[in-house]
């Protein structure tokens, strides 16, 4: 297992390796040269604003102006250009030297996706930001991200389908909150529908058939009845257990992430 300081001397060398790369690998994908013409493509070790913060990476789309507005002043006519910023893959060392690895969409100051962020990963092992295979994972991530975010992104099948997983499978920063991922949520909706509405139907099921039957025999009855006190019992049991276990998972994540310190970006 890495300490702190060999995973921080990993991330130097992927610091120093990152702009080569993702220029090799921006070349060799025809398609984004296009969108590349319209916005620019920028890797930055250090950061977008121009600073040099070794703990940084940045690879995005730059700007690309659409507009401008004409303003009427005390002291005469200013004009304000429209710009759409491309999307950002975004780097961050983190103060245990695990990296977190994230994505901010193409947007302009009044319009972008409802998410501010998706967090990708949190890299406990950053040795394997030194294989160039496992960086391509990273960018089909930005391409499709920007094809579907940008004016002029080419929304393909493909890139749709990234952009899906990347929504619904991955945490995401929606209004300055964290959102847990969809897919947690639809599956948690998921088994309460089952062990409740799909319990009670059973129930009712099992009591209509108890109506028809020949109850002549009242053992049995008493019986069958038994067995829906308990099935029902159980069922409570479930739905308790199933609310703990989402706690716990809640609980969980939270510790992650207060060990990470990104707690900023929690409210």
């Amino acid at each position: 297992m890495m300490n702190t300081k060999e995973k921080r001397d990993v991330f130097e060398i992927f610091y120093m390796k990152s702009k080569p790369w993702f220029r090799f690998i921006h070349a060799k994908d025809i398609s984004m040269q296009r969108i590349s013409r319209y916005y620019g493509f920028c890797i930055c070790p250090g950061g977008d604003k121009g600073e040099e913060d070794s703990r940084i990476i940045d690879v995005f789309w730059g700007n690309r102006p659409f507009g401008k507005i004409k303003r009427n002043r005390g002291n005469g006519r200013s004009t304000a250009f429209l710009a759409e910023n491309g999307a950002k893959l975004n780097y961050q060392l983190l103060d245990s030297g695990n990296v977190l690895v994230s994505l901010a969409p193409a947007k302009t100051k009044h319009l972008g996706p409802i998410e501010e962020f998706i967090f990708v990963s949190v890299i406990k092992n950053p040795k394997k930001l030194l294989k160039i295979n496992y960086i391509r994972r990273h960018w089909v991530f930005i391409k499709a991200y920007m094809n579907i975010t940008a004016f002029e992104g080419n929304k393909n099948i493909k890139d749709k389908l990234v952009t899906f997983y990347l929504r619904n499978f991955k945490y995401t920063i929606c209004g300055g909150r964290q959102i847990e991922p969809k897919i947690w949520t639809a599956l948690k909706n998921l088994l309460k529908f089952i062990f409740t509405v799909g319990l009670s139907g059973f129930l009712i099921l099992t009591i209509m058939s108890i109506k028809e039957c020949n109850n002549k025999n009242d053992n049995n009855s008493i019986e069958i009845i038994e067995s829906i006190n308990r099935v029902n019992s159980n069922q409570a049991d479930i739905l308790f257990k199933i609310g703990d276990i989402n706690n716990k998972l809640n609980d969980i994540y939270s510790k992650i992430i207060d060990n990470e310190g990104i707690n900023p970006l929690i409210e």
